[in-house]
């Protein structure tokens, strides 16, 4: 039996000369594919990739998605979940943990969900890409080529053309990683981007028509001290992000660790340092710290406003607002211990409530109420309230 520990996220590693990470891989002809990688199946038309939109940035968004590694001990699933911004239960389903999860014995980092502006797309099992659609329909996506010794990470473009997939090879040990892109239905226009034998780097995001890699251990950590999560977002980016061409894998932009504080939006990612003082980082690379945030202090994660100028961080009285200039030490509706996981919309703020049992809330900033989401985990024969649900992004 092996230790599930709240949530994770998950991919990458391929064996190279000397150990040493490898960008910029020629480009791989769809038709001699040395990944391994299955051609998707069409599971619908896929708009047009003319132009890729920004990472969905809450802009709009009537509903958010939870997902439950730790599934109240069912180590065979996971339990994910789209939620309404009222709390209402849109869709629940329980995909499959891929076999590598359910051997070793933590989890993998890397995530198994990944949001478009479209679809849901989740994987089930070793290989298969489920979707949900925003109609509550769902269907196949693709598959990829994971196994009992292959685990795979993936990041959908926001427009559904293309899908950056990363592998993890345990079969040597390892694992090792590679990432490719290659168009989501067809699999055609399949690029190499980064193959290592030692180094964990896995697709997390588009922004820009550029792709978001998270850097980290291959397996997740264990939550310490205060901390009730393993990393401070919830991709298990522990060492940051890189910020790379979608075509030829060059690093556009290294990502510190202070700065992979929470959920990843339109305008950057939430930046957090040690002694308080919260900020953003935006996509061109600057990083803006927000005065009057020193009692920001204990960050666990953070949430950026939809706009990226409002930060939601643990305080001394629970959740706080910082601004750049400005702060509001509480929220009315978020009591006790909480941690800000994301925002809906401009005043919609999930949080992960800890007075109790771990509980999610989605409380309204400017109406001061709150409602908690009634998410069940474990098997349908003894289903308990989810305790370990992580928000991954809105929808």
């Amino acid at each position: 039996m092996h230790c599930r520990v709240f949530f994770s996220i998950v991919v990458l590693l391929l064996a190279v000369g000397c150990g040493q990470p490898q960008r910029a891989a020629p480009p791989v002809s769809p038709s001699h594919p040395t990944s391994g990688l299955a051609s998707p199946t069409a599971g619908g038309a896929s708009p047009s990739a003319a132009s890729i939109p920004t990472i969905p940035a809450g802009m709009g968004a009537t509903s958010f998605v939870l997902v439950d590694r730790t599934n109240a001990g069912d180590s065979s699933h996971y339990k994910l979940a789209l939620v309404g911004i009222d709390g209402r239960l849109i869709k629940v389903l329980t995909p499959e943990e891929p076999s590598i999860n359910q051997s070793e014995p933590n989890l993998g980092s890397p995530p198994l969900v990944s949001i478009s502006n479209n679809r849901v797309y989740y994987l089930d099992g070793d290989s298969t890409i489920g979707f949900i659609a925003r109609d509550g329909s769902k269907g196949l996506a693709t598959t990829l080529p994971g196994g009992p010794q292959k685990l795979v990470s993936f990041a959908v473009s926001p427009d559904d053309a293309r899908i950056a997939v990363a592998i993890f090879d345990y079969a040597s040990g390892g694992p090792s990683v590679s990432i490719i892109v290659q168009d989501l239905v067809g699999g055609g226009k399949q690029v190499g981007l980064y193959t290592s034998a030692s180094n964990a780097e896995w697709p997390v995001g588009w922004v820009q028509g550029k792709l978001v890699l998270a850097v980290g251990p291959s397996q997740e950590g264990q939550p310490s001290g205060f901390d009730p999560f393993p990393a401070p977002n919830p991709y298990n980016a522990t060492g940051g992000y890189q910020l790379v061409d979608a075509a030829s894998g060059q690093v556009l932009d290294t990502i510190p660790s202070q700065c992979a504080f929470g959920l990843l939006v339109a305008r950057g990612t939430p930046c957090a340092r040690s002694g308080g003082g919260v900020g953003v980082r935006d996509w061109g690379g600057n990083t803006t710290w927000y005065t009057k945030s020193t009692q920001a202090n204990f960050s666990t994660r953070e949430a950026l406003s939809v706009d990226g100028t409002v930060a939601a961080n643990s305080t001394a009285n629970s959740v706080g607002l910082f601004h750049n200039g400005s702060k509001a030490d509480s929220i009315p509706g978020v009591t006790g211990s909480a941690v800000a996981m994301g925002w809906v919309d401009a005043s919609h703020l999930v949080v992960r409530h800890f007075n109790g049992p771990p509980t999610v809330t989605i409380v309204d900033t400017k109406a001061g109420t709150s409602v908690d989401v009634g998410l069940t985990c474990g098997p349908s024969t003894a289903s308990v309230p989810c305790t370990d649900a992580v928000m991954l992004g809105t929808f």
